[in-house]
């Protein structure tokens, strides 16, 4: 989840504004727009083998990931090319990829450095549920927080962290965290039910 006064609507990916106030000696006040660029649940593990049922647009999507290549794009996630200098900051919001896609190589940390370098401008990233499935859950976010320092500033990881971004309108503090839903909070009963339900807790909760 993500708190901060500038902030985007969850897409993938898609761009919003918000306003910061500048005030000068008193003067009458003036707005800037903080440009935010918002991704989630992209899912990347599903991308190592591809669609089962290959359709005209995702062999589309790889031609023009394929043709942007050169220029540093992704090899894999949505077309960020409209996004050039277009937006002064990138969240990835959780569900990017599992800890085995992270050990094969390319965790949210590493795809958001990626689009960092892509798009020129700070990633911030959050993990979801989905970045500690059949995983341990301090251990994965250890390897992410490493990850992030690994990338020399261009990518933040935030769990339970605060950030303050330099952008050229002034500072953008943001806070991110993993929420979690307590499956006790009701009771064995109410547990058993939500473990029935949600088919991928199963194996972990049983």
């Amino acid at each position: 989840m993500l708190a901060a006064r500038a902030s985007a609507r969850r897409a993938r990916p898609r761009t919003a504004t918000a306003g910061l106030e500048i005030s000068s000696a008193g003067r009458q006040k003036w707005r800037m727009a903080v440009r935010v660029g918002h991704m989630s649940d992209l899912h990347l593990e599903f991308e190592e083998r591809g669609p089962d049922y290959p359709t005209g647009a995702w062999f589309a999507l790889q031609k023009a990931r394929r043709a942007l290549a050169a220029d540093g794009h992704p090899r894999v996630g949505p077309l960020l090319a409209d996004l050039r200098e277009q937006i002064d900051l990138m969240v990835i919001a959780g569900d990017t990829n599992t800890p085995r896609g992270r050990r094969k190589g390319l965790s949210g940390v590493r795809y958001g450095d990626q689009v960092a370098r892509y798009l020129g401008v700070p990633v911030v990233v959050l993990a979801g549920n989905h970045e500690f499935f059949d995983g341990d859950l301090e251990e994965e976010i250890r390897e992410l927080r490493k990850e992030a320092t690994e990338t020399e500033g261009r990518v933040s990881f935030l769990e339970q962290d605060h950030l303050v971004s330099d952008l050229p309108v002034g500072k953008l503090h943001i806070l991110g965290c993993t929420l979690w839903t307590d499956f006790a909070l009701f009771g064995d009963v109410e547990m058993a039910a939500a473990i029935d339900l949600l088919w991928e807790f199963s194996s972990n909760l049983k």
